[in-house]
């Protein structure tokens, strides 16, 4: 299972890039079908981003 890598996104990635990275990670997080360690990888990954990152994770 491949997952956007998310190291710059707060230094290189213009806002919709950041919204548009937000929005793939819950879905990888909502996805029931996938096993567990790549949906936890993917809500750390949706928590680092900056701005939202935190509230996204926190619903």
């Amino acid at each position: 299972m491949w997952t956007i890598a998310t190291d710059s996104a707060g230094t290189h990635w213009v806002p919709r890039q950041q919204r548009s990275v937000q929005r793939e990670l819950e879905r990888t997080v909502a996805d029931g079908k996938l096993p567990l360690y790549v949906r936890a990888a993917a809500l750390g990954r949706l928590a680092a981003l900056p701005g939202t990152g935190a509230d996204a994770v926190r619903a």
